[in-house]
């Protein structure tokens, strides 16, 4: 799969799983406008991460993971 072919699919993995991403990331830092940064700095970091994505069949777990680090980094950051 090349790139712009994993592009299309975390477009089409982040429209279908957005609100999950959100549960997630408010699950553990417990505020909705972190939340909502944090859902934002996962999409971000996907794309530009996206050629490291070896086995596009987990892409959903491989968001899930940023989403989870990010929301562990920001709620850590404010302890």
């Amino acid at each position: 799969m090349n790139r712009e072919e994993k592009k299309e699919l975390l477009e089409k993995t982040v429209l279908e799983h957005q609100a999950m991403l959100y549960r997630i990331a408010f699950s553990i830092v417990k505020e909705e406008q972190s939340a909502l940064d944090v859902v934002q700095e996962t999409i971000v970091k996907a794309y530009s991460q996206i050629g490291q994505l070896r086995q596009p069949e987990y892409i959903r777990t491989w968001l899930v993971r940023i989403c989870i680090n990010r929301s562990e980094e920001r709620r850590v950051g404010k302890e």
